[in-house]
This record gives structure tokens, C-alpha cells and sequence, in this order.
């Protein structure tokens, strides 16, 4: 049974409190709706670090690089620098990094995925948009594979066209070619009862067209919380993660043992959460994690 948080008995809440050293929190959906604090979370964190909490944040977002975070952490008078933020963009510089990676990189995805590659030192392939296109074949001079490009990493793009989703899926029919999938989230929370298409979508439509699965970093793939371990080296069974998709978020923590809570201010409803399967579930949830100061109060 998921318990509200905000409605345990005083004894259960210490309980709680104790169990963990640790915060791995998801960022959008939990602390932030696009640029904006979540009203009364900046409070809930200031609470958990006077208890000396360790925290940390896990994104599946790649549309801001390193600097983009510094900026996004002081417009909104949090805490935290980018060191404290492992998202995909940067997992995937490590992964290829240490495969000693040295060809070009096919992005579908934003741009500033794109130029944080770049600043790590990685080539990023250049491609040029085609012109409109009106008949099927006229897409044949735009598809070409490419042997320089030696991966494919996938994201949502906001740019995306049909001829370079094309090109992506030619290049993959090359098996030495990487298949990286960074966010797999179905849905992409921007303000109050609103969503997005998320890049699950654009990574399936690649695996039906190219006949590969690709490796995921990001939520929830166990192969990204390597990565995250290697950067924070927590002990998941004293480490609390806090997240708002019941997919991408609970079933991360499941997979990789922390202790778990949902929030209800991103993509998952009520509804959703009382009818998930197991793995999915939360011990406990809360309606925003600005509940949380009120309930450990």
C-alpha cells in the first residue's frame, strides 16, 4: 500500500527521516517545471540540508550544458553547481570516453547536447538540412550513410525531420555504429497540466527501422546509474530517491536499490500511481516535495 507521506504517524516519519544519508532527486517534474522553482521546494531542500542530508540530482534532461545548470541552480536560489548533476549528455562523453571513442557523432537531439559534446572534445557530425521535400525519392541524396559517423545518440529534438531520422537509421544498419538512447521518457513535463512527446518515441521508431536495441543512459536504465555511482558512490540502501515518473523515476530506484518517493508535480497522477505494477510503486508519496518540509516538521 503507497502511504501519503503527509499523513503517517510522527514515529513513522523519524523512521523515515532516519533511513537515509542520501537525496538523489530528479529535477523536472520534482524541483522544477521548466525554469521555475516549484513553489515551497526551495524551502523543503534548505530543511533536508540543516538534517545533513547528502543531495544530489539525476536528470534525464539534455537540453542544458554544464554552464546552463550554474545558471538555471542561481536564477532560482538552489544550492547546487553542476558537478552535483549527472544528466545524459554528459554520461554519454564518459561511456564514449572510455571506449576511447574517435569518430564523429550523429546527434538527434537538442542543440545544447550538441555543443556540450563539442566542449568535451568530441566531433560532432554536421548535418545539413535539406530543402522541402515533396516526393519520397527526393529524400535519396539526403539519407547516405556516412562512415566517418561512428554513433548515433538519440534524444528529443525539436528539429527533427523525416530525412534525418532516415539518415540515423541508415547509419545504424552499420553494426560497429553505437546506438545510444539518452532520455527514454515518453512524456516531458513543461508547466501546469501540460506534456510533451517525449524522445521514447523517436528512440522506438529507430529500433523498428534499424533492427537494434540501443543502450540507455538515462532513467532507468542500470547501465546510467554506473555511471552515477561512479561519480557520487553512494550506498543505495541509505540513499532516498525522490521523482516524479513512475517509469523513468521508481523503476530506476528499483532497479538500482534506493529507497523511493514519488511526487505527484511532474507526469504521474494519483490514478496512475494507485494502479502501477509492483516495480513501479513507491513506499511512500507525496502531492509536491514542498509537502515534505510540513510533514518532517
Amino acid at each position: 500500500m503507497v502511504k501519503n507521506l503527509s499523513q503517517v504517524s510522527r514515529n513513522e516519519i523519524n523512521q523515515f527521516l532516519n533511513s537515509f544519508d542520501n537525496i538523489l532527486f530528479d529535477c523536472d517534474g520534482v524541483i522544477l517545471l521548466g525554469e521555475k522553482i516549484i513553489p515551497g521546494v526551495k524551502e523543503a531542500i534548505e530543511y533536508l540540508q540543516a538534517k545533513d542530508k547528502g543531495m544530489k540530482l539525476i536528470t534525464n534532461n539534455s537540453f542544458r550544458t554544464e554552464s546552463d545548470w550554474d545558471s538555471v541552480f542561481e536564477n532560482v536560489d538552489l544550492d547546487f553547481r553542476s558537478e552535483d548533476v549527472v544528466f545524459p549528455t554528459k554520461a554519454v562523453v564518459t561511456y564514449l570516453q572510455q571506449l576511447k571513442f574517435d569518430k564523429k557523432v550523429f546527434v538527434v537531439g537538442p542543440p545544447r547536447m550538441r555543443k556540450q559534446f563539442e566542449e568535451s572534445g568530441l566531433d560532432v557530425y554536421k548535418y545539413k538540412p535539406c530543402e522541402q521535400l515533396r516526393e519520397l525519392h527526393d529524400i535519396k541524396d539526403h539519407a547516405l550513410d556516412d562512415p566517418e559517423i561512428g554513433a548515433v545518440v538519440v534524444d528529443l529534438d525539436f528539429n527533427l525531420t523525416y530525412a534525418k531520422l532516415v539518415k540515423a537509421g541508415i547509419v545504424l544498419k552499420r553494426p560497429d555504429v553505437h546506438f545510444i538512447l539518452c532520455a527514454s521518457d515518453k512524456t516531458v513535463p513543461l508547466g501546469d497540466n501540460f506534456k510533451t512527446i517525449g524522445s521514447g518515441f523517436i528512440g522506438e521508431t529507430l529500433e523498428m527501422i534499424s533492427g537494434r536495441r540501443p543502450i540507455v543512459l538515462g532513467k532507468p536504465s542500470s547501465l546510467y546509474n554506473n555511471i552515477v555511482q561512479d561519480k557520487f558512490n553512494l550506498n543505495p540502501e541509505r540513499t532516498l530517491f525522490v521523482g516524479d515518473s513512475l517509469i523513468t523515476d521508481m523503476l530506476f530506484a528499483t532497479r538500482c536499490g534506493y529507497q523511493k518517493l514519488l511526487v505527484l508535480s511532474g507526469t504521474t497522477s494519483y490514478q496512475d500511481m494507485m494502479n502501477c505494477p509492483k516495480d513501479f510503486a513507491p513506499k511512500y508519496y507525496l502531492n509536491s516535495l514542498a509537502d515534505l518540509k510540513t510533514s518532517l516538521n
